[in-house]
């Protein structure tokens, strides 16, 4: 399978278009339109993240799209003007509030051969007073996001609506995201041990993973990619007890349960190092119990058993 061009304007209309709903059905259905040829699924959803929005009056009247930018063209950096030639107005600060998609097709069999898309579902809503006359400002920022504000009902000031976010290809960034100069050392090792895993082997990558990719600056000036995953999986987790013991049982017998509620096996292990919900005494001791207990020694397989084992010697997490 040759990697999709990408139409970049086609598919911010795809998106722009499409009324949310109860469900991403249509929004799946747009997306694959727009890139014949690839059946894109939802692998996962971040939810519930709020950023700064934009101005509007009591009554709703439009005052800036963006409230940053509206204060950086307003003012040239004195905040006391700002509250001088606004602070009597009506004004009042909205939030866009909402989660972000991240939809996946395959571009090929290995397991970074896929395309990945992140869309949001947006809504705006009235959030505070912009100028609170009991907290005089001491900087822009806390115009922008303030700490204390007056609150006030939030009255949905449009209807949600999808926005386009990103399409990465990761096999075109493959080399780059595992270098050992520019790459995330981390998932270099994390994607080598799903390749050699029992996982690995018995499901695809983009099923169960998704991506964001995060630039950093180094303290010698060296620009690196840091790599962050999501997994649909994660919220499994908080079912079990992590004292050792399961709701239903020892602690091996938690791990099959959750294994097997996320549809591929050694799920527990690559959600330790991706959510770190267990301890490092607790793999640790996992390890010597699966080691040492005939009964439980045939839970893993010998390549999964050297990838525990390696762990406990050189731990690490992503």
């Amino acid at each position: 399978m040759t990697t999709p061009s990408l139409n970049m304007e086609a598919l911010t209309q795809a998106c722009n278009s499409t009324v949310p709903g109860q469900d991403i059905t249509p929004l799946l259905e747009a997306i694959n339109n727009t890139i014949p040829g690839y059946e894109f699924h939802l692998t996962f959803t971040e939810k519930d993240w709020y950023r700064v929005g934009g101005i509007v009056t009591t009554d709703g009247e439009r005052i800036a799209e963006n409230l940053e930018e509206w204060v950086e063209v307003t003012t040239d950096g004195n905040v006391m003007d700002l509250v001088a030639e606004y602070g009597d107005e009506s004004y009042c600060a909205t939030a866009l509030s909402g989660k972000t998609h991240f939809l996946s097709a395959p571009t090929g069999d290995k397991d970074l051969e896929f395309l990945q898309i992140e869309v949001e579902e947006v809504q705006e809503t009235m959030d505070r007073e912009l100028f609170d006359p009991n907290n005089i400002p001491d900087t822009l920022e806390d115009i922008i996001d303030p700490l204390n504000f007056i609150e006030i009902e939030h009255k949905p000031i449009s209807s949600p609506k999808y926005i386009f976010k990103n399409a990465i290809c990761f096999s075109d960034i493959t080399t780059e995201l595992t270098s050992e100069y520019s790459g995330d050392p981390r998932f270099k090792r994390f994607l080598e041990e799903w390749e050699r895993s029992s996982a690995g082997k018995n499901t695809e990558f983009y099923k169960h993973w998704a991506i964001e990719i995060l630039p950093i600056l180094r303290d010698v000036g060296e620009h690196r990619h840091e790599v962050k995953l999501f997994s649909p999986h994660a919220d499994a987790i908080h079912a079990y007890d992590m004292s050792g013991m399961s709701k239903s049982g020892p602690i091996v017998q938690m791990l099959n349960s959750l294994d097997k509620e996320s549809g591929f096996p050694m799920a527990w292990y690559f959600l330790m190092l991706t959510k770190k919900f267990m301890s490092y005494a607790m793999v640790k001791s996992i390890n010597e119990e699966i080691r040492w207990s005939r009964e439980d020694f045939a839970f893993l397989a010998d390549k999964d058993r050297q990838l525990l084992e390696n762990w406990v010697e050189d731990p690490y997490n992503l």
